[in-house]
């Protein structure tokens, strides 16, 4: 299966877009990457900021990031959103109240538990009406949606957003979601080469147990950290404009094989 990445959007510690991304992984020196701050995206209101969480707010931040370089508006994108935890924030308070008070249970909080809220609030807020998936495979959710990326290209759909985000858990979640630090990747695909595309990407499938640990100590601990960050290996490559071919897992025994181009 061949695509073309026309389009990349980033939100990490120490990287709030990609132009700061590539910046950043294209050293190996393993410097500490400094804290992220809650992104604040262009498609919602004041009102809708205080509304939605920090799961919302990251996936529509770098959906939009990933769009606007690719020069689209994304109305006629199909999308793809896929995030291994959703937004622990209300999970955890859905859980705390239906204990103690279930009464007062937000109706907004409520609205915005689901697993799709982040999708939805694209779909509406940019009036798109292609289809849309919303996906988890716990660790293995970014390479899974870049896989359903790959088949709805095959199947017809000219170019396809795919979103990857997951964030901290707050106690006592965090025991069992231990996620130290937010994390979001946006990657708009086509099924042809466009004006913006800056590679293609060649996929397969095999038997094996993905890529092997990052150069850099701080991005691997990183990708370690939240799920999410497993298209790390995939960024890096696209930051440096290297062709070759990296691997990244689907499952316990499966992984995903990648040929990168890169397009001058």
């Amino acid at each position: 299966m061949r695509l073309f990445v026309d389009g990349i959007g980033l939100w990490a510690p120490g990287m709030a877009s990609w132009p700061e991304g590539t910046v950043r992984l294209n050293r190996c020196d393993g410097e500490a990457l400094a804290e992220a701050h809650a992104p604040r995206p262009a498609l919602l209101s004041a009102r809708e900021q205080r509304r939605t969480g920090l799961t919302v707010r990251l996936a529509l931040e770098v959906a939009l990031q990933a769009v606007n370089r690719a020069g689209l508006g994304g109305q006629s994108l199909a999308s793809i959103f896929a995030t291994a935890n959703g937004d622990s924030d209300i999970l955890n308070y859905m859980c705390k109240t239906l204990v103690s008070a279930p009464e007062t249970v937000s109706p907004t909080r409520f609205h915005n538990s689901v697993h799709n809220a982040a999708g939805g609030y694209w779909s509406i807020g940019r009036g798109c009406t292609k289809p849309l998936n919303c996906l988890s495979m716990g660790r293995y959710s970014a390479a899974g949606g870049l896989l359903d990326a790959a088949m709805q290209l095959a199947a017809g759909e000219p170019q396809v957003l795919l979103c990857a985000y997951d964030i901290p858990a707050p106690e006592p979640l965090k025991r069992a979601l231990p996620i130290e630090s937010l994390f979001g990747a946006a990657l708009v695909l086509g099924s042809t080469p466009s004006p913006h595309s800056i590679a293609s990407l060649e996929l397969s499938r095999q038997a094996g147990a993905g890529a092997p640990p990052l150069e850099d100590e701080a991005l691997q601990r990183l990708r370690e950290d939240n799920p999410a960050a497993e298209l790390l290996p995939l960024l890096v490559q696209l930051a440096r404009g290297e062709g070759g071919e990296l691997a990244l897992s689907l499952g316990p025994a499966l992984q995903l094989n990648i040929g990168v181009s890169p397009r001058c």
